[in-house]
């Protein structure tokens, strides 16, 4: 059995409304700007050890922001070079939240569908799958200066399989995306999740992870990692049983 979740499409517990490291004087972002002045002050050579971007299309900044939800060792484009691991300077630091939360889920999205998982996922996570996905601290702060009461931890999935049989699904929960790279969209209603059908021999052993063909981001659990969080009462964004083949 596996678990398909969108990503939340709505604010609240699950998609706190906010933005990453925000100036205390003018409240603006500031976790891109950071990232540039940080790329712009090295001398060369150590730029182009870190991002060397193709023709110029993208900063330093979008590129990592890419990092925290792409697949290790891909590539956002032909001419760019593949992901690496997430240094600890490139990831945000704080997100600072328009309101006060008091009951954020487990798992989270933050902006630009970057996800955040607390603490208890994350050790969940580890005892099934050790050194398979990367972690990397962040406050949780209202705007009013009220930190979040548990500890969040931006997730970089380290997971990515080719599961997803579109053969077997149905064939109403999706839409091809980009026939020639066979990549496909699903619908986000619980009808369109649960028509999906994944192959068992091409996931098995695997407890989290995302399918290569979804550039929407689709989280798959597997159902002994399903149980624990149940065991356990964490709270998750809204998922679905799917098929397995």
């Amino acid at each position: 059995m596996v678990w398909g979740m969108p990503l939340p499409s709505s604010l609240g517990d699950f998609w706190p409304d906010g933005d990453f490291e925000c100036d205390p004087v003018t409240d603006a972002p500031t976790w891109n700007n950071r990232l540039d002045a940080f790329f712009d002050a090295l001398p060369q050579p150590e730029q182009d050890r870190l991002y060397t971007s193709a023709k110029g299309q993208h900063s330093y900044s979008y590129w990592v922001a890419e990092k925290l939800k792409r697949e290790p060792g891909s590539k956002f484009q032909k001419l760019s070079p593949p992901f690496s691991e997430v240094f600890p300077h490139e990831a945000p630091k704080t997100f600072l939240t328009s309101k006060r939360y008091t009951s954020l889920g487990s798992l989270i999205q933050l902006n630009d569908r970057i996800i955040a998982v607390d603490e208890a996922f994350k050790n969940l996570i580890e005892k099934f799958e050790p050194a398979n996905h990367q972690f990397l601290p962040i406050d949780i702060l209202s705007r009013a200066g009220h930190e979040f009461e548990r500890k969040f931890f931006t997730l970089v999935i380290g997971n990515h399989l080719d599961s997803f049989s579109p053969e077997r699904s149905r064939q109403q929960s999706f839409r091809a995306y980009n026939r020639l790279a066979q990549s496909f969209v699903f619908g986000d209603l619980k009808r369109d999740i649960e028509g999906l059908a994944f192959i068992e021999e091409s996931h098995r052993g695997s407890h989290l992870w995302r399918e290569r063909r979804f550039p929407g981001l689709l989280t798959c659990l597997s159902d002994e990692l399903k149980k624990a969080v149940d065991a356990v009462g964490l709270r998750l964004p809204k998922h679905y049983k799917m098929s397995v083949i």
